[in-house]
């Protein structure tokens, strides 16, 4: 068992390491508070993922952006706190890509996410209506 969280680690390693510059670095003296995914008592099956530590950040930090997962960080804003939706997308359908995809997960999950979220702001097209954002919801359980 220790064996397969430690190739788990090593298979999320870039996303974790951004995640733990993220959270530790730049979000540092900017946190309102941090907060496990026991905590959300109502996120039905959370729990039973790996001890995910999710960052709540205020939002006039995150201009434009709703959240972003990394590995076992997720990086949430004040305002989506309270959006099933967002959660169970940020905390389980990406951290499930982040698994399948490991190394691969931020050149390709990472970078075509950013790339809908700036288009999707300039184009009438829907954010999470196309990959990886359709997958992430079909992993989590989320119908938009």
């Amino acid at each position: 068992m220790k064996f397969l969280k430690i190739g788990l680690c090593l298979w999320q390693l870039p996303q974790i390491l951004l995640g733990v510059f993220f959270s530790k670095a730049i979000w540092r003296n900017k946190l309102d508070k941090t907060i496990t995914t026991k905590d959300i008592k109502y996120l039905h099956g959370l729990e039973k993922l790996t001890a995910k530590k999710i960052h709540v950040v205020k939002a006039d930090y995150l201009k434009g952006i709703a959240s972003f997962s990394l590995g076992y960080c997720v990086i949430l804003k004040l305002s989506s706190l309270h959006n099933l939706k967002t959660i169970k997308h940020e905390c389980i359908g990406h951290s499930k890509q982040s698994i399948r995809y490991g190394w691969f997960y931020l050149p390709t999950v990472g970078l075509v996410s950013i790339a809908r979220n700036i288009i999707s702001r300039y184009f009438a097209i829907d954010y999470y209506g196309g990959w990886p954002e359709k997958q992430a919801d079909k992993l989590a359980g989320v119908i938009r």
